[in-house]
């Protein structure tokens, strides 16, 4: 008899542990779910910089963010996960890679002439549009390693790309990898590991990496 009792009672103490994890999860998805915010005044404004610092998959020309903003969404992302994550040593919009310009773009630009690109598409004058934060979390032999990122809609980055588009040869135009090497507009925010030597995928899904929407604060 008092062996019955013992196991019912930790019967029901399982039972009230696993609720308690189940609502500790559940209160954790709406805490990362919920809307991240940016300031609208950070969202213009930005700076185009060539970069000489990265590998080959890292930017050759990328669109810099003000420092105060990424400051303020770091942190929103460190409150919400609670983990030791690592920055960039600089954040930007890529907007050429190097690895991309040096197979399909170094024969056409030089990358002065990218940046006067840059320049007379708009990207400096431009405001851009928060789309979401998005995550990717890839297995290694140890722990999964994640990465923070937002998506953007920006109509200048995709007038740049044309005008790159148009004037490399007609072989390069319809060379499947040029496409696939195109990068989306996206800033990287943090990973776990300071994995930024290497670098994601340039084509998230928002369907896939979305976890919470960007906005911008109301006044």
């Amino acid at each position: 008899m008092k062996l019955q009792r013992l196991l019912k009672k930790l019967l029901i103490w399982l039972t009230a542990l696993s609720l308690l994890f189940i609502l500790f999860l559940r209160s954790v998805r709406q805490t990362e779910s919920e809307p991240y915010l940016i300031e609208p005044q950070f969202l213009s404004g930005w700076t185009l910089n060539l970069e000489q610092r990265y590998g080959p998959e890292g930017p050759l020309l990328s669109l810099s963010p003000p420092r105060e903003m990424t400051m303020a969404l770091f942190q929103q992302i460190f409150e919400r996960t609670m983990e030791s994550l690592n920055a960039p040593r600089r954040y930007g919009i890529t907007l050429v890679v190097r690895s991309e310009y040096e197979k399909f773009l170094a024969s056409t630009f030089e990358p002065s002439e990218l940046l006067m690109l840059a320049q007379k598409s708009g990207l400096e004058q431009a405001t851009l549009t928060p789309t979401c934060l998005a995550e990717r979390t890839a297995m290694d032999t140890t722990s999964p390693r994640r990465t923070f990122f937002v998506l953007f809609a920006l109509q200048e980055f995709n007038v740049f790309r044309q005008s790159i588009t148009q004037q490399i040869p007609e072989p390069l135009k319809t060379d499947p990898t040029f496409a696939g090497a195109i990068p989306a507009p996206i800033l990287f925010m943090a990973a776990t590991d300071g994995g930024f030597q290497r670098w994601p995928a340039p084509h998230p899904s928002p369907e896939e990496d979305c976890v919470a929407p960007v906005t911008t604060v109301t006044q």
